[in-house]
């Protein structure tokens, strides 16, 4: 059966790939192997590296963070990173992410290690796992993204394929459980002590996630990625009025951001306003063209391409953007720049657009094409500045053939 089962949220499109969330996962999983084959053969280890509340060490605070006390431990809190950490930094960026992570957990070991002590019990009883971390990443997912909703993949059967199915929800539900259950330990463990939970190092985990959280959701940022969201969401829902009237405060407020522009411009196409919708294309290719490329450049364009609005930009801009392509997508060049030659014969710079195709063509190997391309552009435009390069390229490549 093939991959038929994930979480994703629905209403947010990634920036930059969550590099720091994937290696935190990874390292929490390599120190969990590593100290479970140590801890087995003597579990004195665990003293070592965990932090005693008693007799607490600096160096002890910081590798607690990264131990965890058996598979269950470390699968509840792997799972919470993997739902929750990635938009969280997305919006923070890799540097604040992994401080809020790092402290988030220092706070929630120094608290639990002060309720330990207060209370004198457990007090050698060794606090670990990255669960105080954890939840200060849900808690300024609980403040940021309260919007966003959870997309659940689960394969049903029907005879002998396999179909995928998607669920969706609330996200707030998920979060909202956990911290009622380290709220309802907390209180738990103040009637009944001792408990073998650090319910207060999470719970003050979260509550330094919330304050960080509401920092970053009260900028200009966070008010403007909620608007973009609840634009998603309604056009995602069919609310397309809604969703038109949201996009269009987003863009006012962000500027014109190429990919804003694409969405809004597919908003108003499918309520049948094709010319405000092509105006809008136009921009999203405009802005495009006038920034600095970036990885997701071709990814738009080609979103763009499957529209058939590529071919409907004037000449200058399509040339512009055949530039762009030529290195990420040289065939989707080649078909922009062969709509210039063949498109609009008015078109001043159609020679250079030849010679263009010509030498994409022969840069990806496709030597006939490339001496199709450049004898085409010999017998249409003898008087053009690019025949006598042309002429060069032929007998170079009639060389090499022989």
């Amino acid at each position: 059966m093939r991959g038929v089962f994930f979480l994703a949220d629905t209403n947010r499109f990634r920036r930059r790939p969550p590099y720091v969330t994937y290696a935190l996962i990874l390292v929490n999983l390599v120190c969990y192997l590593a100290f479970a084959l140590i801890s087995y053969r003597s579990y004195q280890k665990i003293f070592d590296y965990g932090l005693i509340p008693k007799e607490p060490t600096v160096f002890a605070m910081f590798t607690s963070l990264f131990l965890h006390a058996g598979a269950g431990h470390i699968a509840a809190n792997m799972a919470l990173l993997w739902i929750f950490g990635r938009d969280v930094e997305d919006a923070l960026g890799p540097c604040w992410y992994f401080a809020v992570y790092l402290f988030g957990g220092l706070v929630a070991n120094a608290t639990q290690m002060g309720a330990v002590l207060a209370a004198q019990i457990s007090e050698t009883v060794p606090i670990l796992g990255a669960s105080g971390c954890v939840a200060a990443v849900c808690g300024v997912f609980a403040v940021r993204f309260h919007y966003v909703r959870i997309r659940l993949q689960l394969p049903t059967f029907s005879g002998f394929k396999t179909f995928s199915t998607p669920l969706e929800f609330p996200a707030w539900p998920i979060w909202g459980a956990v911290l009622c259950w380290q709220i309802a330990g907390a209180t738990k463990s103040l009637l009944a002590p001792p408990a073998d939970t650090a319910y207060w190092g999470h719970l003050s985990g979260f509550a330094f996630g919330v304050v960080v959280g509401g920092a970053v959701a009260r900028g200009r940022g966070g008010r403007n990625e909620e608007l973009v969201a609840r634009a998603r969401v309604s056009a995602a829902h069919g609310d397309l009025w809604r969703a038109q009237e949201l996009y269009a405060r987003a863009i006012e407020a962000m500027g014109e951001d190429p990919e804003l522009l694409l969405e809004a411009a597919e908003v108003q196409e499918r309520l049948g306003e094709e010319e405000a919708a092509q105006g809008m294309y136009t921009r999203a290719v405009e802005a495009i063209v006038n920034q600095v490329p970036g990885r997701n450049t071709a990814q738009l364009l080609k979103r763009l391409a499957s529209h058939g609005h590529l071919s409907r930009l004037v000449p200058a801009l399509r040339f512009r953007v055949a530039g762009i392509l030529e290195q990420s997508n040289p065939e989707a060049a080649v078909g922009v720049l062969m709509s210039l030659v063949d498109g609009d014969h008015r078109y001043e710079d159609r020679a250079l657009a030849l010679y263009k195709v010509a030498r994409l063509r022969q840069a990806m190997g496709q030597e006939e094409d490339a001496v199709a391309s450049y004898k085409r552009l010999i017998a249409e435009f003898p008087d053009s500045q690019w025949t006598a390069p042309a002429r060069e390229e032929l007998c170079r490549l009639s060389k090499h053939s022989a």
